[in-house]
């Protein structure tokens, strides 16, 4: 299933984003990890289809399992209100449908972080480890479903301390959860270069590209409190429901009620300041009271940027929507008197039950028909044993050059370019979701460069030269979206139609390259450059070695995106032509090394040993209750063993 930012693939690699090294727009954040590193064994077994439909279940019924067994009420029609409020609804349809599944996943484990995060708030030490793998999980993945998870836990926090009798232990134990959490989501909480470099490029003109969508008629309050305003859907559900300003207004009533119905629980004010919280996010820069405040709130504090498309937030309000209204179902069912007229019972859960599922109702038929199989043509698997065999250590250039365009095998949808993970030898993509400032979500030279030579070249004949310079031997052009624009292909001396399929063109540059050049001519563009191909050996996606000697003195180029800080024997280098790192060899070896990955591997490390000092931890503290348990038993035959643990 390919959609929008879900792209898989059937065998897929580990990207090299986890060396430090971005290979494409909107790649896998660090936190994925262990998600990853899960799919590409299941490409090893030809698994990833069904893999990638166990997480599509899993998203709908995790969250509405979970806030089923969370909804504070004793009336099974009141849960069931909830649970499938909190999975059918217009955030999860339009999340599903731009293929934000991750997100998804992170925002169905909400309830379930919660539910052990109320055990932690009774005192009970047992629930820090149940705790801390759930939350852990949510950060895994998705980073923003883990900040809006601390926003909860702050809040259930601030509950906690106005409550009366073992105010200390409670605090203790939630404390601990929290720390045990963070501790085993060091890998990916240390900051990395990469992100700092998207912090500094969110901007004004970004921020109003991915700002809430306002309705028309009841403005952008009305459109959040409806749980819409997603900025990447122009066919939201309320387009097709002309009841829904009605539904959102029922929902507030209800969850007005329930709130009133549990007023003397914290947790309930807990759950209504997150969703109010949520409320206020979601309005962004555009909140008539709130919208200098965020505007401040990202000018000044990096981390904030995270955030620039606020209408994440609208998930706290769903939460707090399945959770407080589900409360004022069970209230107002209480108050049915059943006798002998059951229809009445009947009648109210049919009623409440048909609320959500009208609300949401496209989500159902497979998101009403827009999600579809598709299977990728028996060419791209050619041209992966084509370039696995002639361009194993140089750069194919993908075409079209965007990062996102419409597949005709994937039902004519806009996906994002899936070549990077489809292919193992390295691939040349374009990085950038559109034009102008504000759909650029990449400043990278290369990219504006690989765009100027495209732009010009129908009035070249030499285009492989070019992009011999860039280390590019290959041109891989599907045919796809705007792909005739790249006729000019045909008409260069130096590119050769290497192969051709119905739907695929490959192209060979007849101009020998590399990843790593030596520049026999440095020019001011890669077109009056000339270099020759030096042997490497690719240690990793971020260390590349030169496997001959080559002679001090020399200007050697690196065929890489200059962004990580590329380094050759720890000296930094500049710019051939504006577009790729070059330095002047002092030895006879050569060793490129991305600072980025270093940064990135030694979070990695640092992760590893924070999970195994975990995990010696738990054995040790189950090993000591066990102890304790058996002694506290020899002593007194009568007394029940405290096997409970930390």
């Amino acid at each position: 299933m390919l959609a929008v930012d879900l792209n898989p693939v059937p065998h897929p690699h580990l990207p090299s984003l986890y060396f430090g090294i971005p290979e494409g727009t909107h790649a896998a954040p660090i936190d994925r990890l262990p998600i990853d590193l899960l799919f590409v064994g299941l490409g090893h077994i030809d698994a990833v289809a069904a893999g990638e439909k166990v997480l599509l279940l899993a998203i709908v019924f995790l969250a509405g399992w979970g806030m089923h067994r969370l909804v504070p009420s004793t009336s099974e029609v009141a849960r069931f209100f909830g649970g499938i409020l909190y999975a059918v609804n217009p955030f999860v349809y339009d999340r599903l449908d731009t293929g934000e599944w991750y997100l998804l996943l992170g925002y169905a484990l909400l309830p379930w972080a919660l539910a052990a995060l109320l055990q932690l708030a009774q005192g009970r030490r047992s629930a820090v480890w149940r705790f801390a793998a759930v939350a852990t999980a949510v950060g895994v993945a998705s980073a923003h479903m883990f900040v809006l998870l601390a926003v909860l836990v702050l809040l259930v926090l601030l509950a906690v301390l106005v409550r009366g009798p073992d105010r200390m232990v409670r605090l203790a134990a939630i404390g601990a959860g929290s720390a045990v959490t963070c501790a085993a989501s060091l890998y990916w909480l240390l900051p990395v270069p990469g992100l700092e470099a998207l912090w500094r490029h969110v901007g004004p003109a970004q921020l109003r590209l991915y700002g809430t969508v306002p309705d028309h008629t009841w403005g952008l309050e009305g459109a959040v409190a409806g749980l819409y305003g997603y900025w990447n859907d122009p066919d939201p559900i309320k387009a097709h429901l002309a009841a829904w300003p009605l539904i959102t207004a029922a929902l507030i009533a209800l969850a007005l009620s329930g709130l009133a119905h549990r007023r003397r629980d914290p947790v309930a004010w807990a759950v209504a300041a997150a969703a109010a919280f949520g409320f206020l996010l979601a309005l962004g820069g555009r909140g008539p009271v709130t919208g200098a405040l965020y505007r401040a709130a990202l000018d000044h504090v990096a981390v904030f940027r995270s955030f620039r498309e606020p209408q994440k937030g609208v998930a706290l309000l769903a939460f707090g929507y399945a959770y407080l209204a589900g409360a004022g179902v069970g209230e107002l069912r209480s108050h049915v008197r059943v006798g002998r007229r059951r229809w009445r019972t009947a009648a109210l859960a049919a009623t409440v039950l048909l609320l959500p599922l009208i609300a949401g109702y496209r989500e159902f038929g497979g998101l009403w028909g827009n999600l579809s199989m598709s299977t990728y043509p028996a060419s791209w698997s050619r041209a992966r044993a084509l370039l696995g065999h002639e361009a194993a250590d140089s750069r194919t250039l993908v075409l079209p050059w965007h990062a996102y365009f419409a597949l005709n095998f994937a039902g004519h949808r806009v996906v994002a370019n899936p070549a990077a993970s489809y292919f193992d030898t390295p691939v040349l993509v374009s990085r950038s979701v559109g034009e102008g400032s504000a759909a650029e979500d990449s400043s990278d030279p290369l990219d504006r460069a690989v765009s100027g030579l495209l732009a010009g070249g129908a009035r070249r004949r030499d285009l492989g030269s070019c992009l011999a310079a860039l280390g590019v031997s290959h041109v891989l052009l599907p045919k796809q979206a705007d792909w005739r624009r790249y006729s000019f292909l045909n008409t260069q001396r130096d590119l050769v139609l290497e192969r051709a399929w119905g739907d695929l063109l490959v192209y060979r540059n007849t101009h020998p390259t590399a990843l790593a050049l030596q520049v026999d001519h440095r020019g001011t563009s890669p077109c009056d450059t000339r270099v020759t191909p030096l042997p490497t050996r690719v240690v990793d996606p971020g260390r590349i070695e030169l496997t001959r000697p080559v002679p001090r003195d020399r200007l050697v180029a690196l065929a890489v995106s200059p962004g990580p800080g590329w380094t050759m024997n720890g000296r930094r280098g500049r710019l051939l032509a504006g577009a790729i790192p070059t330095f002047r060899t002092s030895s006879t070896t050569a060793t490129f090394v991305a600072s980025t990955s270093r940064i990135v591997r030694r979070n990695e490390l640092i992760g590893v040993i924070a999970l195994v000092a975990l995990g010696l931890l738990k054995s040790l503290l189950v090993a000591f209750e066990r102890l304790r348990g058996g002694t506290r038993a020899a002593s007194n035959p009568r007394a029940p063993s405290d096997a409970a643990g930390f």
